[in-house]
């Protein structure tokens, strides 16, 4: 992010100049000892009683130093690291007097992990796939600091060995309509593969929650596609691939969320899992579909995951919200990072803890129960850094760039956290993503 300085009395260079009326005249530059990559500061120029010199009398060029720093006017911008040497030449009349000035610019500092949003600003809802290289960070974010207004957000990671990821700028992939089904929307999920829409040939395709209802209910599910992850992104027709029927299900319910995607076959073959919520509760769904023509979707009939084994819960029926999942194709198991139910009454009104679990493929596809989902462990609060936030939820398992586990002895789960309304009235803006590592 580019910073701007007001630079004021450094007193590092000193002219002298002679005005028509032959009154001595001193003058001053303000400048910084060093700069990093990116910064943006404005020359300022004043004479001996502080009062700005006229921009029209100041002159400002580079001595040494080119293609390091930019001019533009009394504006410069830092593009490269090294040291820099400019001139300042101030002209009244005939008379002129110029100084030399000099600073350093750094290279920015290289910030490993997960990034931290800004003041202002949240990221939640993460979705991390990795090709053992780099990393495609997709989480959903607000463009005004202090405002609610949602895009889909992601960011590209590179590993850099022992020291973790490093996270490139922020790209928005996708925004809500204006007047359309998704004029608000979150909850993305990304997975790469084989896809055509409208004659174009793409290997991402990215699922995503939507909704035009103000109340933020009733959720349908939508597709869009890429070519690369910095986009241009497009979206899969003008209608959800997955709709909620409000007049059927309730206007007032959740609808369909949380969608998380999967690759089957590593080419178009998907499955989508989603949460349905209604009257009844909320649950994981699933359909399937060829991808390989998104002209022509065809989706499997829904099927409702199981729901018996030893989840944790807190009502009388198991529920499995806000679910993410990955695939084991060599043991034929779905791994499942949900949140806890029932929500909190206190705000916000998000999960206080988040369960990893798997169960075994053929359960899915059977109505005579098996053994179920196994957790593998329950995360709360006291798994938190320092024991610091009562609120965890909407977890996310890091996968292959296909949705599969990549290590099940060691899954990463990348998840939200979020302060009390009691200690900030602001916490929505303090909804950040941390991580766990689990090892079996």
């Amino acid at each position: 992010m580019k910073r701007r300085f007001a630079l004021m009395l450094l007193l590092l260079s000193i002219g002298m100049l002679v005005a028509c009326d032959n009154t001595t005249i001193t003058f001053t530059v303000s400048v910084p000892g060093q700069i990093t990559v990116g910064d943006t500061f404005m020359i300022t120029v004043e004479d001996d009683d502080q009062a700005p010199i006229d921009a029209t009398d100041i002159d400002v060029t580079i001595k040494t130093g080119q293609g390091l720093i930019t001019i533009n006017g009394l504006s410069a911008e830092a593009i490269e690291a090294g040291d820099v040497v400019l001139t300042v030449t101030v002209t009244i009349g005939e008379q002129s007097s110029s100084q030399d000035f000099s600073f350093t610019i750094m290279e920015p500092e290289i910030i490993y992990g997960i990034p931290e949003p800004e003041s202002g600003r949240y990221m939640i809802e993460a979705d991390v796939i990795d090709d053992g290289t780099n990393r495609l960070l997709t989480y959903v974010t607000n463009t005004e600091s202090g405002v609610e207004d949602n895009v889909i957000a992601l960011r590209i990671g590179q590993n850099s060995m022992s020291d973790g990821y490093v996270y490139g700028d922020e790209i928005v992939a996708i925004t809500p309509s204006a007047d359309g089904w998704d004029q608000f929307i979150g909850g993305p999920s990304v997975v790469k593969g084989n896809f055509s829409y409208q004659g174009m040939n793409y290997q991402l395709l990215m699922a995503y929650q939507g909704t035009s209802s103000t109340q933020d209910n009733a959720y349908s599910i939508g597709l869009a596609v890429a070519q690369f992850p910095q986009g241009p992104w497009t979206k899969v027709g003008t209608e959800p691939v997955l709709a909620y029927d409000s007049g059927i299900y309730g206007e007032s319910y959740a609808g369909h969320y949380a969608p998380s995607l999967v690759n089957l076959d590593h080419d178009g073959v998907i499955r989508l899992f989603y949460t349905w919520a209604d009257a009844y509760g909320h649950f994981t769904y699933f359909v399937d579909f060829d991808a390989s023509d998104l002209d022509q979707i065809d989706l499997s009939g829904f099927a409702m995951m199981p729901i018996n084994g030893n989840l944790s819960s807190g009502e009388d029926v198991t529920m499995i919200p806000n679910a993410d999942l990955a695939y084991d194709s060599t043991t034929n198991t779905f791994y499942a990072i949900k949140d806890y139910s029932p929500t909190p009454s206190r705000e916000p009104m998000v999960a206080t803890r988040i369960e990893l679990a798997w169960i075994l493929e053929e359960e899915l596809y059977t109505a005579i129960p098996g053994l179920g989902w196994r957790s593998l462990r329950l995360y709360d609060m006291f798994d938190t850094p320092d024991t610091l936030y009562e609120r965890l939820y909407a977890g996310s398992i890091v996968s292959d760039m296909f949705g599969h586990v990549i290590d099940p002895d060691r899954i990463e789960i990348i998840y939200n956290v979020s302060d009390l309304e009691a200690d900030n009235t602001d916490h929505i803006f303090s909804q950040k993503l941390l991580t766990f590592i689990f090892e079996q």
